[in-house]
């Protein structure tokens, strides 16, 4: 259950600040991703689901809600950060990229720090996820 709470909050996008916020609204729908240095599978990808709506967001997995909560974004930073709390208490540190339709977030789900590139490898134990908006 840990595993697919920490998942599923990594599927988050942040809330941001000024208007940026505003273009983060919308479904998001992973189309790939890696843990640990290894794909995501397929039925993962293929199944789960980001709607974002004003700072809130709520993640599901073959329509059933798997988490939802708040992130805070820092995007003075470069790469920009977020911090994803879900309504269960847990936190995780993010770096993300976001342009037009496409978001890219790499997520630390274990030691609390902020990943220093978009790059999820077996050593650093990160989470990568590419997003396409949904039309």
């Amino acid at each position: 259950m840990r595993f697919a709470l920490s998942l599923g909050m990594a599927l988050v996008v942040g809330v941001c600040y000024a208007d940026e916020i505003k273009d983060l609204n919308g479904t998001w729908l992973p189309q790939e991703g890696m843990a640990q240095g290894q794909n995501l599978p397929d039925d993962f990808i293929k199944k789960s689901k980001l709607v974002m709506t004003d700072g809130k967001y709520q993640v599901t997995l073959d329509n059933a809600e798997i988490d939802k909560g708040k992130v805070t974004v820092d995007d003075k930073k470069s790469p920009k950060q977020m911090t994803i709390v879900s309504e269960q208490g847990m936190t995780i540190r993010a770096i993300y990229e976001f342009k037009a339709d496409s978001l890219k977030v790499c997520y630390e789900t274990k030691e609390m720090k902020y990943p220093t590139e978009f790059k999820s490898t077996a050593e650093n134990k990160w989470l990568l996820i590419t997003y396409k908006r949904s039309k």
